[in-house]
């Protein structure tokens, strides 16, 4: 018993660990943060989270028009 009491001890730590890790739109791909922009999920995403996300995905130059059409960014033209 006392190994199935750690056990759980441990599987929470982890939980409690992995909810704090901070959200690093550079670490994504661009699919990634476009299915995290354009789709609602079961996860809690701030707005600064979907801030960034957005940011990042302009940076990269990638779903540029997609993200003109939900409003998401001003209308921009290429190579400004």
């Amino acid at each position: 018993m006392p190994q199935a009491h750690w056990t759980n001890r441990l599987s929470k730590d982890v939980v409690t660990t992995m909810n704090q890790i901070r959200f690093n739109p550079t670490e994504l791909c661009s699919r990634k943060l476009w299915q995290l922009v354009s789709t609602e999920t079961e996860e809690q995403v701030s707005e600064r989270e979907l801030k960034d996300a957005i940011a990042e995905l302009a940076k990269r130059r990638h779903y540029l028009e997609q993200l003109q059409q939900i409003g998401a960014i001003k209308g921009q033209h290429p190579g400004n």
